[in-house]
């Protein structure tokens, strides 16, 4: 449908757009992950919660924090934490812990955004980009098959319809439909061609007696409905 509602270069700018804020998304979950990663591979993360904070140094804290274990269990422990900024109690801090000795742990600032967001909007927002990168390439090839291969033929009946291009289930778009129908004599049958949405601005627009069908012979519902020269959407 949007390519009819936006120029082609319009088009890729977007998808382009939306493949490289997902990129982006995705390398910054990746960095989160990596940054927040224990030292040791065999520890452990959670989220745990100030009790008691004691400066040692301008950059290094002692902290009493309470975390919770997988298995339900809260364990309280003390840890240094490396931070400019002194944690106030109440606050949340990553905490890195032995499974085998949970007292044993390392502390960390939370990242401003859990990883599994950032990664979940990434994937969504590149995946966007990717639908519709794939059906502009794939709209573009079918339109220069059928121009090539298929018959062109100028439509006996030709009106212009009005839809509701329903988008997500709760968007409603307006727009509308060239609906055409061929005859042939050696055709039983008439042929129905029904375009893909326009938006209403091009309502005045269209030159009817230009518009023109591509059909394969051999597949009639593979078409492409021309609006005719100068149409530019």
């Amino acid at each position: 449908m949007w390519q009819n509602y936006y120029k082609e270069s319009t088009i890729r700018i977007i998808y382009t757009s939306l493949l490289l804020a997902g990129g982006l998304l995705i390398a910054w979950s990746l960095w989160i992950i990596r940054t927040t990663k224990p030292e040791l591979p065999f520890y452990r993360s959670a989220s745990g919660i100030v009790r008691s904070s004691e400066q040692q140094s301008p950059l290094q804290h002692r902290i009493k924090i309470e975390f919770e274990l997988p298995n339900s269990t809260f364990i309280t422990s003390t840890g240094i934490l490396t931070s400019e900024t002194i944690p106030s109690i109440g606050d949340d801090l990553l905490v890195h812990y032995n499974p085998y000795d949970p007292s044993a742990i390392e502390l960390d600032r939370l990242p401003p955004v859990p990883y599994p967001i950032i990664l979940f909007f990434g994937i969504m927002t590149a995946g966007l980009g990717f639908r519709f990168f794939i059906r502009t390439v794939f709209r573009n090839a079918k339109i220069a098959f059928i121009r090539e291969h298929g018959k062109k033929v100028e439509p006996t009946e030709i009106r212009i319809e009005e839809h509701l291009f329903t988008y997500l289930w709760i968007i409603h778009i307006p727009s509308l439909l060239i609906h055409c129908r061929w005859e042939h004599a050696g055709i039983s049958d008439s042929i129905e061609f029904i375009s893909e949405p326009f938006p209403l601005k091009y309502r005045d627009k269209f030159n009817l007696p230009s518009v023109r069908v591509y059909f394969i012979q051999q597949d009639p519902r593979r078409y492409f409905i021309d609006p005719g020269p100068g149409f530019d959407s």
